[in-house]
Parts: structure tokens; C-alpha cells; sequence
């Protein structure tokens, strides 16, 4: 039977920000807690539990604060010890809290406060963001010595050497020519200065840190524009399309003359080859029909023991995420996923380390 739920009007002391909830009316305060954390998607920035956060009733003289322009102002000032802490066994339903609560309008329930260290400086905390960012982003892949060593080794852990020039793109589990089979670092190589303190190996050349794909898969996990995601129920990476422009386009429209001719084998297609549906590339069993919007969904195909780093998966779709919302591609409350950096700390818990060891 479907609990009744009662939806909550919240502020947030020092951000002055104000949102809803909604939980269960039986449940208990540390319900709420949790339910404000998940919301403000805290797990992201700090390294707190929810049961950190602090709660008051919004309620004075038996009057609900009122949702008005002054309320950022109260909210950005000192904590008002009038307002009575609600603590975390407390039952939402009982009297003194919501037991007989009706929704009413322009009015806040619940203030919420952060932990003294995580609330000093928000605006500080959100540079550090922008400037890690820029720095795990900003960096294009480099020099072809390395990357050749780089792509034997993944082609020998991952079983994609095919024979006969050919090699196993790990998504489309198909052979191609070697040279558009693409040896992709999933935390980029000119963040090697890095690796060791972020992501816990010294190695930018590890095979846990990387992908052998089709050059264009490549190019758009490179460029952010897709990710692989976890899915726990099935313990596999299923394929994400964060710039919903690219899911009409062809995979090979991303490919230059010179790599055309090589998937091609030298061969001329048709004028109106768009139209006849499916073609395989000679020697393959690759589709040049194929769309990236075919393959949201597909996961990357493994033939041994042997799995990238989800840390690094993790972190590279949290970064595409968030410029596929900064570019407009997304709405902010669109695409999210649950994090699967389970291999060590949380990615907010990498941020911080990585900061307090900087300083």
C-alpha cells in the first residue's frame, strides 16, 4: 500500500536557496535528511553524510515562515535559534511537526543546515569545481610513441586483435582496420601529473584506464558528447548520448576522405546508398548505416576478466554531464545517474582530497 506523502518547502541557511521535497507523512526527520541531500545533490560537492545536515521547524508562534523577498537575506544571516531543531528519530506525523499539515502557499517548513566547514564559503567551493573542471577537460589527447605502446597493451587485455590489420572496436564487438580502432585514455594522458593523487594509479597507461573504440565513438567520448554508464543490475556500461544532436548522425559522417578510403577499402559507394538500408563495410560486419542513436543503450563488450576502472567511467560522465547542462543540451534535472565510483572514495570525496592536498 502506497504511503501517503507530504511535500515540504525548504531553505537552506547560508545559500539562501529554497526548493521542495516530498516524503513520507510517517516517516522519520532522517528520511527528510536524506531526501534534502539526494535533492540538493550534495554527495556531489561535499564529503558530509546526510545525517550532518541540521533541520529545524520553520515554525514560530504556531506561523510558518513566509516565502517572501526578505527570506534570502534571513537565510544568508545568522541561524535563528528560535526556531526549534527537529531531531532524526523524530516522526514527521507527530503533533508538534506535520501531524495535521496542509500545504499552504508562500510559506517554508523546514530550515536546513549544513555542516559549519561546508558552509563557510560555497562560492569558494564552486571555483574549485569550475577550475577542476577546466582541468580535467582541457586536455587533448597527445603524442603517438606512447599511445601505440598504450593501444598493444589494451589490444592484448581486452582480446581485440582480430588478425589480418583488424581490430575489436569494444562497443560495436566488430572488427575494423587497426587504424580506426582507437586507443581512448578515459582520464586523459595530460592529467598524468594527476593520476596518481585523483584517481589512485601512477600509470596514465593502465589498461583499466582505457577503451580500444571506432575512431568516431572515440572522437565524441574524447569531446564529452557521450558516456558509459554503469548499470548495476546487469553489471554492464551501457552507452549514453548526452548531445541529443548527434543521434540522427551516421557514424561514418564522422570520418575524413582518408579514413573513409580505409573503412571503404577504396571503394565508391552508390549515390543513393542512404536509401537501401543496410551495408556492410567490405570486410566487416560494421553497418555504415549506423547511427549513433542505434547504439544508446548498447554495452561495451568484454571477452575476458578484465574491466576499465568505473572511477574513471564515473568521472568522465560527470563531466559530460555537465557541460551537455551548461551547453544547453540537457535540462539540469535531466540524465542523471546514481554514481558508481566504487572502486575508492566518492568523486566529492576526490575533490576534497585533492584540494586539501594542493593547499
Amino acid at each position: 500500500m502506497n504511503m501517503e506523502k507530504v511535500k515540504l518547502h525548504c531553505g537552506v541557511y547560508g545559500e539562501g536557496s529554497v526548493f521542495s521535497v516530498e516524503v513520507e507523512r510517517n516517516a522519520d526527520v532522517e528520511a527528510l535528511q536524506e531526501a534534502i541531500f539526494v535533492k540538493k545533490r550534495y554527495k556531489e560537492r561535499y564529503t558530509f553524510d546526510a545525517s550532518a545536515l541540521t533541520l529545524y521547524l520553520a515554525k514560530k508562534d504556531g506561523a510558518w515562515l513566509k516565502h517572501d523577498h526578505t527570506v534570502k537575506a534571513f537565510l544568508q544571516g545568522d541561524i535563528d535559534t528560535e526556531y526549534e531543531e527537529m531531531l532524526s528519530t523524530w516522526k514527521l506525523n507527530k503533533e508538534e511537526l506535520f501531524g495535521d499539515f496542509q500545504l499552504g502557499g508562500e510559506e517554508i517548513h523546514v530550515l536546513v543546515e549544513l555542516p559549519e566547514r561546508q558552509s563557510a564559503d560555497p562560492q569558494l567551493i564552486e571555483l574549485q569545481e569550475s577550475l577542476l573542471q577546466h582541468i580535467l577537460m582541457d586536455a587533448p589527447t597527445s603524442t603517438s610513441v606512447r599511445s601505440n605502446h598504450f593501444k598493444k597493451k589494451l589490444c592484448a587485455t581486452y582480446n581485440c586483435d582480430m588478425g589480418s590489420g583488424q581490430l575489436r572496436c569494444m562497443l560495436l564487438d566488430t572488427a575494423l582496420p587497426s587504424e580506426l580502432v582507437i586507443a581512448s585514455h578515459l582520464f586523459r594522458r595530460k592529467n598524468e601529473f594527476i593520476s596518481e593523487k585523483f584517481m589512485g594509479f601512477s600509470d596514465i597507461d593502465d589498461v583499466r584506464n582505457g577503451l580500444l573504440l571506432f575512431k568516431p565513438l572515440e572522437h565524441a567520448l574524447d569531446h564529452f558528447q557521450i558516456s558509459f554508464i554503469y548499470d548495476p543490475s546487469s553489471n554492464e556500461f551501457r552507452l549514453k548520448i548526452f548531445d541529443r544532436s548527434m543521434r540522427k548522425q551516421r557514424l561514418l559522417g564522422k570520418l575524413d576522405k582518408t579514413q573513409r578510403a580505409i573503412l571503404l577499402q577504396g571503394q565508391v559507394l552508390p549515390k543513393n546508398w542512404r536509401s537501401r538500408g543496410r551495408r556492410l563495410a567490405p570486410g566487416t560486419n560494421y553497418d555504415l548505416q549506423t547511427t549513433f542513436g542505434d547504439l544508446e543503450g548498447r554495452t561495451l563488450c568484454f571477452r575476458g576478466i578484465e574491466r576499465p576502472y568505473k572511477r574513471c567511467l564515473n568521472l568522465q560522465a560527470r563531466l559530460a554531464r555537465k557541460q551537455a547542462i551548461k551547453k544547453q543540451w540537457i535540462e539540469p534535472e535531466e540524465d542523471d545517474f546514481q554514481d558508481f565510483w566504487s572502486e575508492g572514495m566518492s568523486l566529492a570525496e576526490k575533490m576534497e582530497f585533492y584540494y586539501t592536498n594542493e593547499t
